[in-house]
Parts: structure tokens; C-alpha cells; sequence
């Protein structure tokens, strides 16, 4: 995980220069040993982080069973008095959107991009992850929605008719919202999270070099299913 962002970077490099435009096929030289060792490298850890390029049911299991193992080592941790590690810390992940952010994470940054570089050299098919990593993506970022909907709705109820909240310019602002405005107000939650994966690989890796690799698969979501 450590070297995760520069071995990347180096195989789609590899790639964008052997590619021929004339036919689509990689002109790389596999009997060169250090192009060799690189492919070997990003391949071997984009089957460890592959959790998520499986059907649903089961990663979603195994991230589950993940998810328990690293929640205990935090709270052997938080007894202990010592620093819990980045991800694992069960007091922030307390609903179903905490728990989808983190694996739009590591989907997002971490193995859709590791399997989106894969899939570009040549006799490799891995359609089927390709498509399981979309899909569950898609069922994460829904979940994301559905959760701020019902949130939404629940507050609308509480409030009941007619009432109102203080703004921070200190003007009247109505409480219950419009179904359009939940709407977007769930997507903006989505967009949201995404946006925040832009800056997640720089500190993953800077955690991995300073505290080793489990503690940086843990920061990708605490849940990658590794």
C-alpha cells in the first residue's frame, strides 16, 4: 500500500507509452525484468484490495467480517490508552452513510483505478470485476441518498407544519423542505464524499510510510474487505 500511488502511476505510464494508436495493442516488453517485476507488482495488489470487484453478497460479507476485526484492534487500542489507528476507531462509523463513504473510497481511489490500469494490457479480461466494482459503487452512493432522504423526511415530521428555524443571518428559514430539495440536498451529500477522495491517496501513502500498510488500508475505509 505504501508504494501504491507510484507503482501506479509507473504502469499507466507504461501503457500511455506503449500503446499503438494504430491498433490498440500494448507494445510492452514483458522479457524486460523490471517491466515485469512493475506489472507483477500492481497486479498482485490489485488482488489483494479485490474485495469489492466481487458480487455484492459476498463482499459485502467479507467487508463486514473486515470491519469487526479492525473495530476490535481499535478498542484493544483505545484501552490501552495508545493512538487508534486511522480507521478503526468503531465511534466513527455510526450509520450506514459513514460506512458507504469509506468504501467509496477505497473503491473510488484505491481498486478502480488499480483494475481500470490492468484492464488496458493486453490479453487481460477482467470485465466482470470491472462491472462489480460499478455496481457496488452505485448501491454505496444509493445508500448514501436514501440515508440523507429519510433523514431529511424525519426532521420535515418532527418539525411539523408551519414551523421555522433561526438562520445564521438571523432570518425565518423553513424547516420542512420540499421532495426536490431532499433530493438534492442527498446528492450534494454524495458529491460530497467523492470530493473528498481527492485527497485521501497523498495521506494514505504518507500514513503507510510512517506506520506501515495496515494501518493505511485501514484509513481507505475501514472496510475495504482486504
Amino acid at each position: 500500500m505504501a508504494n501504491h500511488g507510484v507503482d501506479l502511476m509507473e504502469l499507466e505510464q507504461l501503457c500511455d507509452s506503449a500503446l499503438d494508436p494504430a491498433t490498440g495493442s500494448m507494445n510492452i516488453d514483458m522479457k524486460s525484468a523490471p517491466t515485469a517485476t512493475l506489472i507483477l507488482k500492481v497486479a498482485l495488489h490489485a488482488s489483494d484490495v479485490s474485495n469489492p470487484a466481487k458480487e455484492w453478497g459476498y463482499y459485502n460479507k467479507w467487508t463486514e467480517r473486515v470491519l469487526q476485526e479492525f473495530h476490535a484492534q481499535g478498542d484493544i487500542e483505545r484501552d490501552r490508552g495508545i493512538p487508534i489507528s486511522p480507521g478503526f476507531d468503531r465511534s466513527k462509523m455510526t450509520n450506514i452513510k459513514s460506512k458507504a463513504g469509506g468504501q467509496m473510497f477505497f473503491i473510488g481511489v484505491i481498486v478502480q483505478p488499480l483494475f481500470s490500469v490492468l484492464s488496458r494490457l493486453d490479453n487481460v479480461d477482467i470485465d466482470v470485476a470491472m462491472d462489480h466494482l460499478h455496481e457496488n459503487q452505485a448501491k454505496w452512493k444509493q445508500h448514501i441518498v436514501d440515508f440523507d432522504l429519510e433523514a431529511a423526511a424525519e426532521k420535515e415530521a418532527s418539525a411539523g407544519p408551519g414551523e421555522a428555524t433561526e438562520g445564521a443571518d438571523g432570518g425565518a428559514q423553513a424547516e420542512a423542505r420540499p421532495g426536490d430539495e431532499q433530493v438534492a440536498g442527498a446528492v450534494t451529500g454524495v458529491a460530497e464524499v467523492e470530493k473528498g477522495a481527492k485527497t485521501l491517496p497523498t495521506e494514505m501513502e504518507k500514513n503507510a510510510q510512517k506506520n506501515g500498510d495496515r494501518s493505511a488500508e485501514g484509513e481507505a475505509g475501514a472496510g475495504a474487505g482486504v
